[in-house]
């Protein structure tokens, strides 16, 4: 290959009129600045063949020929004024600084260039650095594609952890809602218990489908998706990894019909809606979400198969398409997927802190209604996820207005919790003390959450380990706690057994440690500016992400703990009475375990749902 061709290909144009989308202008940069290019643009060419981003061949042709450039073989000619910021000063940084700076030597790479008496010599200026900011993506173009790779490669492992975070959320609903709801309620099962194992067999197969194509090409697109990376960029499997979570769709939208179904026509006699328990609640609201918010989910994917199948221009700029569009469409299912979470964690604690409380849950109806608004409202607020995305400054505001409303019935729900432990008869048996735990993580996350919905506050902490630690704060912290406090409560309805009450309370209480020590860092390391979905950190963060490790050894101790007094129990643990607890609801009022029809007479239901009788005189 010629000297001329190997330039052709290594800049993708004619080297003497461009590099990358530089025009020749103005004065030359030395041969040892287009040096330092070619070391940079033969690494990127060889990491890009690995990634799959190029084909190897045409990728080692492109860095055989930068280790010429590199070599001084190839002696390119390169303008220096594109490294100009244009305001005419004497700050503008000139090309030398900008390569060094890449290169992260500190120093410049020519010896000629005068060290002079000012610091900017060395290290660069704000000015300088917003020059490089304006020219680092002429620059380099062929690091995009790579950064965008990389980038993708470290969140899928992040993918696949999430994906098991996702399966422990999902666990009040579909593993304590489909046992307890007809209890609840006085049925003898949910309304179409053909349909209930049909969606649990499409459950499986979608995520058995989902984990053969992580695990026969894996899936670089991120948990989100993002057109265009994949629909263009990405070699994933992301086809078949869209076609499992398609399938576990319907599950999904089959399960909630269910439950909408069965609260509506299979209520004992006299359980009106005012009635219901708070859990009932909070999974009927969960199951109109599943129904409305699911399918935009599916039709989305849709798209986005036949997007990278059939080249259709929907999402890519390129054929008529809009990648905003699809930011759109996903967010607008997921905002309202992280209150398909957290609601079930909501009707939990209704139910707990009422029967450790020895109270009537205050302002019940308030409850209620805060369950059904934030349903509502979570359909109204995806936009603040697209804050940074370059979508209207008016829209903008308008969706940072509805992130603050939705907060509204969230905090009226954690007061009247406080309400009822006000001067309560309260006991500190496990499942109480996940419910303590929950309303404290849940209202940390809660008021985090308030920053991120803030314009100015968000454009700051965007993509920091801030959010990071918001999100787990509600959905590992606050969700999990639930989900062991409902396990704990309705364990020994569930089993029959009994589980050793110190060694529960212990589990609860190193869980709230561990959490707190894994996560808290987290929101000073983002308020400091750690990016979140990096490897490596400066050293000034380093002991608050070894705190956060080690809080992460405890929390998983916390969680491998009841999965060994629970099994115990099963064997072991004392025979449960009917009513362990002394609470109200008809599923105290059947033995434990329940019998196969739950009820052996369907119940009459006289009173509301947290009618508990005042304690007796001198007791507490």
């Amino acid at each position: 290959m010629s000297d001329t061709a190997q330039r052709q290909e290594l800049w993708g144009g004619e080297t003497t009129k461009a590099i990358g989308n530089f025009p020749v202008s103005g004065e030359p940069i030395p041969a040892s600045v287009a040096r330092w290019l070619g070391r940079i643009k033969a690494a990127a060419a060889r990491v890009n063949g690995e990634l799959g981003l190029l084909d190897v061949d045409k990728a080692e042709r492109i860095a055989a020929a930068a280790d010429r450039v590199a070599a001084g073989e190839l002696d390119e000619q390169f303008p220096i004024d594109v490294f100009q910021t244009g305001s005419g000063t004497s700050s503008n940084m000139n090309a030398n600084e900008v390569i060094a700076t890449l290169a992260g030597e500190g120093v410049h790479p020519n010896d000629d260039v005068n060290m002079g008496q000012s610091s900017n010599d060395v290290f660069p200026s704000a000015v300088h650095l917003a020059a490089l900011d304006e020219t680092v993506n002429d620059l380099l173009p062929a690091l995009d594609g790579l950064a965008a790779a990389l980038q993708a490669k470290a969140g899928e492992f992040a993918d696949v952890v999430k994906s098991g975070r996702t399966h422990w959320m999902d666990a009040v609903p579909v593993t304590l809602g489909n046992f307890i709801i007809p209890l609840m309620i006085g049925a003898r099962d949910l309304a179409f218990p053909r349909l209930n194992l049909f969606s649990w067999y499409l459950f499986n197969v979608g995520g058995a489908v989902t984990l053969w194509a992580l695990f026969t090409g894996g899936l670089d697109t991120g948990w989100t998706f993002y057109t265009p990376l994949s629909t263009d960029y990405t070699k994933g499997n992301v086809v078949m990894a869209v076609v499992g979570i398609f399938i576990a769709g319907f599950s999904t939208i089959a399960t909630g019909l269910n439950f909408i179904l069965t609260i509506h026509r299979l209520r004992a006699p006299g359980l009106t809606w005012y009635r219901l328990p708070v859990f009932i609640w909070s999974m009927y609201s969960l199951s109109v979400l599943l129904v409305l918010a699911t399918p935009v989910l599916a039709i989305t994917l849709l798209l986005l198969v036949f997007e990278r199948l059939f080249h259709i221009g929907i999402f890519d700029p390129a054929i008529g398409g809009d990648p905003l569009l699809f930011q759109h469409l996903f967010w607008f299912y997921s905002h309202p997927a992280v209150y398909m979470m957290i609601l079930p964690g909501f009707g939990v604690v209704s139910e707990i802190i009422p029967a450790f409380a020895r109270k009537k849950l205050f302002g019940y109806k308030f409850v209620v209604w805060a369950s059904v608004s934030i349903a509502i409202i979570s359909f109204f607020v995806w936009g603040h996820h697209m804050f940074v995305a370059g979508t209207s400054v008016y829209s903008a505001v308008l969706f940072s207005i509805l992130s603050y409303l939705v907060a509204v019935p969230s905090a009226i729900k954690v007061f009247n919790w406080l309400g009822t432990l006000h001067k309560g008869y309260i006991s500190f048996e496990a499942p109480m003390l996940y419910a303590l735990g929950f309303v404290g993580l849940f209202t940390i996350g809660g008021l985090t959450g308030l920053w991120v919905a803030a314009l100015a506050a968000d454009v700051h902490l965007t993509q920091t380990y801030f959010v990071v630690a918001h999100f787990h704060y509600i959905m590992v912290g606050a969700m999990v706690s639930a989900f062991f406090g409902g396990l704990h409560y309705w364990w020994p309805k569930i089993t029959g057994r009994m589980y050793p009450e110190m060694w529960a309370r212990v589990a609860a209480l190193i869980m709230f440690i561990g959490f707190n020590l894994t996560f808290f860092p987290q929101f000073i390391l983002g308020y400091l500016g750690m990016p979140r979905r990096y490897f490596s950190y400066d050293p000034q963060f380093q002991v608050l992400n070894v705190l956060s490790s080690a809080g992460a050894t405890i929390l998983a101790a916390a969680y491998l703990l009841p999965l060994g007094y629970l099994v115990w129990s099963l064997l072991h643990g004392d025979k449960a009475p009917a009513n362990p607890w002394r609470a109200t609801g008809l599923e105290w009022q059947t033995p434990s375990p329940p019998p196969t029809v739950n009820f052996l007479r369907t119940p009459v239901v006289t009173q509301g749902p947290y009618e508990y009788p005042p304690p007796e005189k001198g007791s507490g």
